[in-house]
């Protein structure tokens, strides 16, 4: 579609993008909406459900203040943010809404703000349902939306509707130099003979005037300094369980006391740099002003680099400044073309290594780089961050997420000096490392996304404290029905090896809809099996499809993060059986495939992986079981369909 500058770089409040400033914008367009249709005077009660990655770690991310805030009409870029403590505290002791238009209405939080930490819509894992009701009950609007990352929003007609796609946010073709990958940019350079920022800047007058751009640019400028003031001269602690201590003041002082000591100390630079991405990732972190770069969980990276390229490059200038933005706006809209900026999708890789590699390549730029040496540095400065997982401890924007971007800032500052070193040629391409973005984000297991738990203090990734026991596993059926058939909790491993997987991410289960299937199954009758788990699914239940170990097992139903936390070994009680496991996407459910393995192996938990699930455009997919001591696979059967089931291995 055709991005603008001004769509990757958005004033906003922390701490999210995604989690905060998406459904504040969500919010309010519902709440416009109801008065644009004119449902507003009827309007008695209005409710928000957040679903998926909102609904699991929303509240750690501000949601349920930027759902408020929007419901009442305010805006992420204008809202007073000195102003939104004493806002929603007479929100929540009066228990009155005020829409827009002067319209107020009662709202209980707990009934109607609810967070969905299990279920997840369809189109992406940042899901948002909105209703309104009249005094009768009767509902009179309904609307759902999502939040994409970097801040934009869409409802589920546009993503549904290719046509209403394209109507409110238009392909590239309509601007005079479309470009969708870095080949195609570089192409354009070299064919206009002029810099990618010039690029952008004939395609930016699609929407606005030179001096627009300009006055634009420069106030987003602004709001970046502002964000670096002030977290300078703001201590304390930031909100949330841990009273994380702020740095950035500190830090500061110690700077400006001692000025001199830069002339012994030359790598002192590196502190000023650290210092601007700590202020403006604490000022996120409490909620304060930021602008989206590309988004709020990164919003450091951009300002870090931009004020090391002002404040330690012998001449710059605000057109310097200018042609920076533009450059890195450029580079972003590569990402959020080919891949993706959104934590819940593709993992911390797709927020941080993307504003380093828009840094890396806007520095570049500024300190004479060619077009060829600009993609160079964006390269090195993703191919670096390949794999990083979004990994914050409990939920909240601050550890590692503040660290991480004064860390990514210095990379970015190197990646531009080396590739100005080199003449732009090298063999790994700017396009390549986003297509293997795309796909690592593809195949990164859900817990080390956005959308996950999140990392315990003191504890390993989205796991138990170093340790502690896991607790036994719950598969049972609602109340009142049969009970399950029991599942063995992972054993103590053999003395002297390590827990496997299996063990570590061992977690309570939900309550779900089982179906038993006979005890002789064979895998070859698999096929059937899907059929019935897609019965459920498609009544909107969860459910189980349970088969003997030795043939296979699935589980539906499961949002992404509900289904980390239940990787298990499977056993039987006569037999010490364990299981490969994989995963599919069953019409937007996640699928939870065991494949049996041989029995009598191992006393303990097994290193799992050594089964797997490949998918074909056209021949479905082919599960693969096999001995879990590394064997070759011994049963090999294609099943189900390609157009019910689709998805990676997930390891």
């Amino acid at each position: 579609m055709a991005v603008s500058v001004f769509d990757l770089f958005k004033i906003g409040i922390g701490p999210s993008s995604s989690h905060t400033v998406g459904p504040m914008r969500a919010a309010r367009l519902f709440a416009l909406r109801l008065q644009h249709d004119g449902h507003l005077a009827a309007t008695a009660r209005v409710t928000a459900r957040l679903y998926g990655s909102l609904g699991a770690t929303g509240k750690g991310h501000g949601s349920d203040k930027a759902v408020l805030l929007g419901l009442a009409g305010h805006e992420p870029d204008t809202v007073d943010v000195d102003a939104i403590p004493a806002l929603l505290q007479d929100l929540r002791t009066q228990g009155l809404l005020h829409l827009p238009g002067g319209h107020v209405v009662r709202f209980n939080e707990k009934t109607d703000l609810v967070f969905h930490r299990r279920e997840t819509l369809p189109f992406h894992a940042n899901g948002m349902r909105f209703e309104a009701f009249d005094a009768a009950g009767v509902r009179l609007a309904e609307r759902v939306y999502y939040s994409v990352g970097g801040g934009f929003v869409v409802s589920d007609e546009v993503a549904a509707d290719g046509s209403k796609q394209k109507a409110i946010a238009p392909d590239a073709t309509v601007l005079p130099f479309p470009f969708r990958s870095g080949a195609e940019l570089l192409a354009l350079a070299a064919h206009e003979g002029c810099s990618i920022a010039e690029l952008m800047r004939r395609n930016e007058r699609h929407w606005r005037s030179d001096a627009e751009i300009d006055a634009g640019l420069l106030k987003i400028w602004q709001v970046m300094q502002a964000s670096v003031e002030r977290g300078c001269r703001t201590g304390g602690t930031l909100p949330g369980g841990f009273k994380v201590r702020r740095r950035a003041q500190d830090l500061h002082r110690q700077l400006c006391a001692n000025p001199e000591a830069a002339l012994r100390d030359p790598l002192q630079v590196l502190d000023w740099v650290n210092l601007y991405a700590l202020a403006v990732n604490e000022e996120n972190a409490a909620g304060g002003r930021v602008v989206t770069a590309p988004t709020n969980g990164a919003a450091g990276i951009v300002p870090a680099v931009l004020h090391y390229y002002t404040r330690f490059v012998p001449g710059s200038t605000d057109r310097g400044v200018i042609d920076f933005l533009l450059t890195a706006a450029a580079i972003g809209i590569l990402y959020k073309e080919n891949a993706s900026i959104s934590g819940a999708e593709v993992g911390c890789q797709g927020e941080v290594g993307v504003a380093c590699s828009m840094a890396a390549g806007a520095l570049c730029a500024v300190l004479g780089g060619t077009p060829a040496q600009v993609e160079n540095a964006a390269e090195i400065g993703m191919e670096h961050h390949l794999g990083l997982t979004c990994d914050p401890v409990g939920g909240l924007v601050q550890i590692p997420c503040i660290e991480r971007n004064a860390i990514a800032s210095v990379k970015a500052i190197n990646a531009a000096r080396m590739a100005l070193r080199g003449d732009g040629t090298h063999h790994v391409s700017l396009d390549k490392v986003i297509k293997t973005m795309r796909e690592t984000g593809a195949d990164m297991m859900t817990k080390y996304k956005e959308t996950g738990p999140g990392r315990p203090p003191g504890g390993q990734l989205g796991g138990l404290p170093p340790g502690a026991e896991p607790p036994p596993l719950a598969f049972g059926r609602p109340a009142g029905r049969p009970p399950a058939l029991p599942l063995p909790s992972p054993r103590d491993p053999p003395p002297g090896q390590q827990p496997g997987r299996a063990q570590r991410l061992a977690r309570p289960g939900p309550e779900v809809e089982t179906v038993d299937v006979p005890h002789d199954q064979p895998v070859a009758e698999f096929e059937a099996r899907i059929d019935a788990v897609e019965h459920l699914a498609a009544g909107g239940a969860e459910g189980v499809a349970r088969v003997p170990v030795g043939a296979a097992r699935a589980v539906v139903g499961l949002d992404a993060a509900v289904f980390e936390r239940q990787v298990f070994a499977v056993g039987q009680q006569h037999a010490p059986h364990h299981s490969g496991i994989g995963a599919v996407q069953v019409e937007g459910l996640v699928a939870e495939v065991h494949v049996g393995v041989v029995a009598g192996r191992h006393a303990g938990p097994v290193t799992l992986g050594e089964a797997c699930i490949e998918t074909f455009d056209q021949g479905g997919v082919r599960v693969h079981g096999g001995p879990s001591g590394g064997g070759r696979a011994r049963q090999c059967r294609t099943v189900g369909n390609s157009s019910k089931i689709k998805g990676p291995l997930i390891r």
